[in-house]
């Protein structure tokens, strides 16, 4: 019986093989169709308006009021 048992537990390691191979081939497709919709479709810092950039960087204390109020005039 002792073959048997090694040729059930070898079939087993090969089916999980098998299985492992397929989640990580899944996952690398699921990634790269992910990105490439990702960058097909743009980001959503592409679809933003130079007055909510600046309104954002003001709200983040990268600019004072003074250079808000100056670039806001100047858009």
């Amino acid at each position: 019986m002792g073959g048997y048992e090694h040729m059930m537990s070898s079939w087993r390691g090969g089916i999980a093989a098998w299985i492992v191979l397929l989640v990580i081939v899944g996952t690398t497709v699921y990634l790269v169709m992910r990105n490439l919709h990702s960058s097909a479709t743009g980001d959503a810092s592409c679809h933003e308006t130079p007055l909510e950039i600046l309104k954002k960087r003001y709200a983040r204390g990268e600019i004072t009021k003074d250079e808000f109020e100056r670039m806001r005039q100047s858009l």
